[in-house]
């Protein structure tokens, strides 16, 4: 053993030590989750642009009736978020904001045909790495109030 007067160190298990230990692990509470991003207001000339689609988006998902119709409206909320953020940001071009309000005055007027042209016409004209994150997600959602008869009032 150890020597007169020195210190013995047996390094044995011992299950109280051992659960112990895991006791004390397991008081540490749970790191908490990320707090969600505080994201600034939406500049307020483009604030009918969220007001129409998210409106949109809710009244379709009010009628929709297959989980199906569900989840595809789900996604274009997520590329709603997108578009909202990048209104947030100013990163979008002019033609862009524009062609985004010239499809919310065609919704609301109850006319997805032309909401649909202008759309098409945004995609050929625009730069696509500015719009290809949210517009997929626009193209559905005037899809779906139209295949579902949705529309949207005026605020």
């Amino acid at each position: 053993v150890g020597q007169p007067g020195g210190v013995t160190n047996y390094n044995l298990y011992n299950p109280q030590e051992h659960q112990a230990e895991i006791q004390a692990a397991a008081s540490v509470p749970p790191p908490e989750p990320p707090k969600p991003v505080e994201k600034g207001p939406i500049p307020s000339e483009h604030k009918v642009l969220q007001d129409i689609f998210t409106s949109l988006v809710l009244n379709c998902s009010s009628v929709a009736s297959n989980a199906q119709m569900k989840r595809k409206l789900d996604d274009v909320s997520r590329k709603l978020e997108v578009l909202y953020d990048r209104l947030r940001e100013n990163r979008l071009s002019q033609s862009v904001v524009l062609g985004l309000h010239q499809i919310v005055q065609a919704v609301q007027q109850y006319d997805y045909n032309t909401a649909l042209q202008i759309y098409t016409q945004m995609i050929s004209q625009a730069n696509f790495s500015e719009i290809s994150s949210f517009m997929p997600g626009l193209k559905v959602l005037i899809q779906s109030a139209m295949q579902l008869n949705v529309y949207v009032q005026a605020h």
